[in-house]
């Protein structure tokens, strides 16, 4: 794994792209973003380039679950972000290996403390 410190976004607004990405930086990050599937698989060409994933799934379709697969075959963390909580949510969540599930809204906060918890385990 690379040195802890390189985040992959992926998010179909670019607003939170850009937000998430430059409090990141601030928090010593380097980001990675991606705003639809074809951008989310030029990434995961260079795989062990990513210490962790934040993928908000709004906007995605079913095939997001394969990358998230992807992700856990290379043991690389990732958190997910869905505008509901469901049974059915935390049941793909948990089999598909992710660190946590956050509800919207979620506030940045939130978000990087999911990130440090998951870069510490």
């Amino acid at each position: 794994m690379p040195d802890k410190r390189t985040v992959l976004l992926v998010a179909t607004d670019s607003q939170s792209l850009d937000l998430l990405g430059e409090r990141l930086k601030c928090e010593g990050f380097d980001t990675l973003r991606a705003a639809c599937l074809e951008e989310v698989d030029r990434h995961l060409k260079n795989i062990h380039s990513i210490s962790i994933a934040v993928i908000d799934l709004s906007g995605f379709p079913e095939e997001i679950w394969d990358r998230c697969q992807q992700l856990r075959d290379a043991r690389i963390p990732f958190v997910l972000i869905s505008q509901k909580r469901s049974p059915a949510m935390q049941k793909q969540s948990i089999t598909h290996g992710a660190t946590a599930l956050l509800i919207k809204p979620v506030s940045v906060e939130g978000i990087l403390d999911s990130i440090r918890t998951s870069l510490r385990e």
